[in-house]
C-alpha cells in the first residue's frame, strides 16, 4: 500500500505576531492507486499568500486528477502539469484582481508529485523540497532551493514558467517526501550540506521518521500517522519517548543489533527533537510511502548521530580560514565564531527580510 500523510503547522514565530499559517497541502487519490500531492508555502512579507498557497496548491491537484491523459503518457503528464501550474497562477491573478490587492500580496511557492509507488513525476517552484528514498536505501534531495540573486530572497511562482522546473526523476523511490523550506532547514540541516557540490544532504534520523515506510501496515497506520502529525508540531509537552519509539522500530527493520546503542547516542543531545522545537517558520511536510516496495538495507554507519561538532568545526575552517594558525588550533574561541554566524547546528537562521518588492524580469525574488 502506499500510506500518505500531510500537516502543516503554523510557527511559533507567527503564533508570536498573530499570523495565521500561510502553508498549504493537497493530497488525493487517482483510482489506478497513483497519488498526487502539492505543498505551496505563502511567502512571509505578503500578506494575502496563506490565500495564494492554498489556491496554488489545491488547483494543481485537483488539475491534474481531472486532466490525466488516458494513456498515461509520460511527455503527456509533464505538459499537464505545466498546464496546470500555468493554471494555478491564472486563479490568483483572478483572485488579486477581484480583491484589487497587489498581485505580489499572494505570493507563494508550490511543488507538487504525482507518485505510482515507484516514479515520480514533479513540478518545483520556490524553496520548498523534494526528498526521496531511492531503492538504495539512500536519500535523496531532488529539487534544489529556487532563490533570488542576493540567496535570501524566493523566486515565487509569479516569476512564471521559465523558473518552474517540470521533470521525472529516473530512479525508483519507495517513499517521497515534500516539504517547505522551514523542514527543509529541519530535516537537511546546515552543517549536512556540502557546500562545494551544492547539495543538501538528510538528517538520518529525521528523514527516517518522516519517509522510511518500514514498520506500517494497515493496523497500525493510523497511530502511525498522529504520531507524525505530534512530532511536526513538537510543542513543549511532546513526549521524546514517541520519536525514539517510531525511530526504534525502522532501525529493527534494518539492522540485526546495534539499535539500542544507537538509540542511546541519539538521547545524548536530543538533536531531532531540538531541531524540530527550534523551528519557527510554518511547518509542512506530505509523505508517500509505499510499503510494498524493497530497498536496501544498510549498515548501523549509516544510521549514528553525526558529530555535529567536528562538523561545524570542518565549515569554520573553510569559511574562517584565517582564524586557525599553522597548527590548525583556532585562534579564537568557538563560541565567538558561532556568535559571529549567528548560527548553531540546532537552530536555524530566522527568515531575514519582511518588506515586500516588486519581481522584474529577471529571476530575483521575493523576500521571505
Amino acid at each position: 500500500m502506499i500510506f500518505d500523510y500531510g500537516f502543516s503547522v503554523v510557527g511559533k514565530s507567527h503564533i508570536k505576531k498573530g499570523i495565521c499559517c500561510q502553508d498549504s497541502h493537497c493530497i488525493k487519490k487517482l483510482e489506478n492507486g497513483w497519488i498526487i500531492a502539492a505543498v505551496a508555502d505563502g511567502v512571509g512579507s505578503a500578506k494575502n499568500s496563506h490565500i495564494g498557497s492554498k489556491i496554488a496548491a489545491e488547483t494543481v491537484v485537483n488539475f491534474c486528477e481531472e486532466c490525466m491523459p488516458w494513456d498515461y503518457n509520460l511527455i503527456s503528464i509533464k505538459s499537464m502539469m505545466r498546464t496546470a501550474y500555468n493554471y494555478a497562477y491564472k486563479l490568483i491573478i483572478k483572485e488579486s484582481e477581484r480583491s484589487e490587492e497587489p498581485i505580489e500580496s499572494y505570493d507563494t511557492t508550490l511543488s507538487m508529485v504525482i507518485y505510482d509507488g515507484q516514479r515520480i513525476i514533479y513540478g518545483h517552484s520556490g524553496d520548498g523540497a523534494i526528498i526521496g528514498l531511492n531503492t538504495f536505501g539512500d536519500y535523496v534531495v531532488i529539487t534544489r532551493p529556487q532563490k533570488g540573486c542576493d540567496g535570501v530572497s524566493v523566486i515565487p511562482l509569479r516569476s512564471g514558467y521559465t523558473q518552474w522546473v517540470i521533470d521525472s526523476y529516473d530512479e525508483d523511490l519507495a517513499s517521497v517526501i515534500l516539504v517547505t523550506d522551514g523542514m527543509l532547514e529541519t530535516i537537511c540541516p546546515y552543517l549536512l550540506r556540502d557546500f562545494d557540490n551544492k547539495i543538501d544532504h538528510a538528517y538520518i534520523a529525521l528523514a527516517s521518521f518522516f519517509a522510511d515506510p518500514s514498520a506500517i501496515s494497515d493496523d497500525n497506520a493510523s497511530a502511525i500517522r498522529k504520531s507524525i502529525g505530534k512530532f511536526i508540531t513538537a510543542d513543549e509537552d511532546y513526549c521524546i519517548d514517541e520519536f525514539y519509539e517510531r525511530f526504534s522500530r525502522i532501525l529493527k527493520e534494518h539492522l540485526y543489533e546495534g539499535v539500542d546503542e544507537i538509540i542511546k547516542k541519539y538521547k545524548q543531545n536530543n538533536y531531532p527533537i531540538t531541531l524540530m522545537q527550534n523551528e519557527q517558520d510554518d511547518k509542512t511536510v506530505v509523505g508517500l510511502l509505499n510499503t510494498n516496495l524493497k530497498f536496501d538495507d544498510k549498515d548501523g554507519d549509516f544510521y549514528l548521530e553525526p558529530d555535529w561538532n567536528s562538523l561545524q568545526d570542518v565549515l569554520n575552517r573553510k569559511i574562517y580560514p584565517h582564524m586557525y594558525d599553522k597548527e590548525a588550533k583556532p585562534v579564537v574561541k568557538q563560541n565567538e565564531v558561532n556568535a559571529e554566524k549567528k548560527e548553531t547546528p540546532i537552530e536555524p537562521n530566522p527568515k531575514a527580510s519582511d518588506e515586500i518588492i516588486k519581481l522584474d524580469s529577471s529571476t530575483c525574488g521575493s523576500p521571505e
